[in-house]
């Protein structure tokens, strides 16, 4: 499996990687919205997104209403 972490803190961002590699999830971390908009829109899209709430660019909730349009 393969995992998008939208996390624009990079200590969190590591956490959770090393968190969901323990459960041999792969993952991939973009640190604003808008990068994490492109990699979700990519042929090679993950199955699993956790989204920050706050972020630059292009915020959670809005990343959320993207994803589901």
């Amino acid at each position: 499996m393969r995992a998008l972490i939208a996390e624009d803190d990079r200590l969190t961002g590591v956490i959770l990687s090393r968190t969901l590699a323990t459960w041999d999830i792969e993952s991939v971390v973009a640190h604003d919205g808008a990068a994490a908009w492109e990699l979700l829109r990519s042929d090679a899209r993950p199955a699993l997104a956790i989204v920050d709430w706050m972020m630059p660019s292009l915020d959670g909730v809005e990343l959320c209403r993207r994803i589901r349009a």
